[in-house]
């Protein structure tokens, strides 16, 4: 008894939603070609980040190598660096 509900449950759906599988064919061209024109018209852009890690055998003696690495602003962590660069390339 359960099998033939499920069967009948199964034939009932598939009556219901199968005259329409063109649509769905339809509407999924629709968005693969709407993606596709997105994915190719749009501009990417792209983020990069770095983080850069000394490491210090004497931890704190502050000497002359501190004092280099601060005139060279590589331990300021207040200033970031922000390069942009823009590429075009032709579409179709």
């Amino acid at each position: 008894m359960a099998e033939e509900k499920e069967t009948n449950m199964g034939q009932q759906l598939a009556a219901k939603y199968l005259p329409y599988w063109p649509l769905l064919i339809l509407f999924m061209l629709m968005a693969f070609a709407a993606a596709y024109t997105y994915l190719h018209f749009a501009t990417p852009i792209y983020e990069a980040s770095a983080t850069i890690i000394i490491k210090d055998e004497r931890r704190g003696a502050g000497g002359e190598d501190s004092k280099i690495l601060e005139s060279l602003d590589l331990i300021a962590s207040k200033k970031t660096s922000k390069m942009r660069s823009k590429y075009f390339s032709r579409g179709l």
